[in-house]
C-alpha cells in the first residue's frame, strides 16, 4: 500500500537529509510530507463531495500556493499523523461504498466528470510520484529507477 510506503520511506530518512534539494526546482522530503497531508486533506473533502452532493464542482488544488503560503519548513510529524489519519480514513470510507456510490462523480472543471474510481486512480497515481521524491531527494535527485512506470518523478 502506497500510504505505508510513505510512512516507511520517511521514517528511513534522516533529519539532514528531509532538507536535502535534488535541484533547484524539486522539493526536499520535508516538502513532499507537508505537501501530502495538505493534498490528502484536500482530495478528502472532494470525495466526500463527491459522496455527498450532486456532482459538486471540485476547486483544484494549488499545490505551489500551498508550499509558499504553510510554512513547508516546519517538523514533519504533525504533518505525517494528518497524512496517515485522513489516508486510513478515506480507505475506510472507499471500503464501505455501495456500487451505486462508486458511480458518482463530480465536476473538475475539465470536459470529463471525476468520478470515485478516477479520484482514487488519481490519489494513488500522486502519492506513488510522491513516495518516489521522498526516496530519491536524499540521493541528490539521482533517480531509483521505477520498471512499471514512466513517471514523472519531480514537481
Amino acid at each position: 500500500m502506497a500510504v505505508r510506503a510513505v510512512l516507511v520511506a520517511v521514517d528511513h530518512v534522516s533529519e539532514a537529509d528531509l532538507d536535502v534539494r535534488p535541484d533547484a526546482k524539486s522539493w526536499p522530503a520535508r516538502q513532499v510530507v507537508h505537501h501530502l497531508a495538505d493534498a490528502s486533506m484536500h482530495q478528502g473533502i472532494s470525495l466526500r463531495r463527491m459522496l455527498a452532493e450532486n456532482t459538486p464542482v471540485l476547486v483544484p488544488f494549488d499545490e505551489s500556493h500551498f508550499a509558499e503560503r504553510l510554512h513547508y519548513n516546519r517538523p514533519v510529524e504533525a504533518s505525517l499523523d494528518a497524512f496517515r489519519a485522513n489516508s486510513f480514513a478515506n480507505i475506510e470510507l472507499l471500503e464501505s461504498l455501495t456500487e451505486e456510490q462508486w458511480r458518482r462523480a463530480g465536476n473538475q472543471q475539465k470536459p470529463w466528470p471525476l468520478t470515485i474510481e478516477g479520484w482514487l486512480e488519481e490519489e494513488v497515481l500522486h502519492i506513488h510520484n510522491r513516495l518516489m521524491q521522498i526516496v530519491n531527494a536524499p540521493a541528490g535527485g539521482r533517480v531509483i529507477a521505477d520498471p512499471d512506470e514512466g513517471l514523472k518523478l519531480s514537481r
